[in-house]
């Protein structure tokens, strides 16, 4: 199997500290190979987001063959944004946390 090169992230190198973003290419990888789990791990923004769009997709379809009689077709709302921006904030905090107190690194995951 072939591994992939992925570029450094410019934040960590200049400053030592995970950005939000960190482990989010990561993360995208272990969900097409199926790995939740370790996608979560690596970054919970885009299990998060993966369902959130299954859900979008399947309720649409629903909908769509109930021709609106089933009236389950997801709509935007901000809690959803704000849920999100929650979990990246946490899984930050988080990740430096665990990278400064214990030394706990993405690779360990």
């Amino acid at each position: 199997m072939r591994k992939l090169f992925m570029h450094p992230c410019i934040f960590h190198q200049v400053t030592g500290f995970y950005c939000p973003g960190c482990g989010g290419t990561r993360a995208v990888l272990a969900l097409v190979k199926g790995n939740i789990i370790q996608s979560f791990l690596y970054h919970p923004i885009v299990v998060y987001t993966a369902g959130l769009l299954i859900w979008y997709g399947i309720s649409h379809v629903l909908e769509w063959i109930s021709k609106g009689k089933l009236n389950i077709g997801m709509r935007f709302r901000n809690r959803y944004v704000y849920a999100g921006l929650f979990i990246v904030l946490i899984n930050w905090l988080i990740r430096n946390f665990l990278l400064f107190q214990y030394g706990i690194t993405l690779g360990d995951l």
